[in-house]
């Protein structure tokens, strides 16, 4: 929640920095990320400035495989999603 003294604008910065330090610490580890956050050095969750295909290449890879997600059809067999009973 924002605080009483807080308009918008800071409490979207503040949102920013938290969110920040959150995908730092998905990327790296906990320990490091409360460091960098505490110096105010979480990295950018924008990537470097520079063209697209640059940024892209600089930022690597960063998705983790997921798990398979069962589809609504995986429970009835058939193909058509049920709807559902009210």
């Amino acid at each position: 929640h924002p605080d009483e003294s807080e308009n918008a604008v800071r409490f979207a910065g503040r949102i920013e920095r938290a969110v920040a330090a959150l995908a730092d610490e998905a990327a790296t580890d906990w320990w490091s990320a409360r460091q960098r956050a505490a110096r105010g050095e979480s990295p950018s969750l924008s990537g470097p400035d520079s063209t697209s295909w640059r940024r892209a290449w600089a930022l690597g890879d960063r998705h983790r495989p997921r798990a398979a997600r069962s589809s609504p059809t995986a429970c009835t067999g058939d193909r058509t999603p049920a709807w559902p009973r009210f």
